[in-house]
């Protein structure tokens, strides 16, 4: 009976489907991507109101497992106008670096 139950055990393992790797995506909705900025005395805060992200999730394989994650720069919101950098430039979607790179990935 023990062996009869062992190589039940064995063909169902063997049949079983492989199981494919899960990916969930950031809801906007539901997320944020937040900055604070310390300069001095003062602290500029601000946010991104566009990026998009997923996370994967190998169960089999841990190792596999990923994040991936982009920003768009230009979506940059500080809720003040007017508000600057260190160099004096203004924080804004028109800046060099939305300008030069429109969408960020961390590497």
């Amino acid at each position: 009976m023990k062996m009869k139950f062992v190589s039940l055990m064995a063909v169902l393992a063997l049949a079983a489907p492989a199981v494919e790797a899960e990916t969930f995506n950031f809801d906007a909705n539901h997320a944020s991507v937040l900055f604070q900025i310390r300069h001095l005395m003062s602290k500029v805060t601000g946010k991104f109101n566009a990026f998009e992200g997923a996370v994967k999730i190998d169960r089999d394989d841990p190792a596999a497992s990923s994040v991936t994650f982009t920003i768009e720069t230009k979506s940059i919101d500080t809720r003040t106008s007017g508000a600057t950098m260190t160099c004096a430039r203004p924080i804004s979607s028109t800046s060099p670096l939305t300008r030069r790179s429109p969408s960020r990935a961390p590497r």
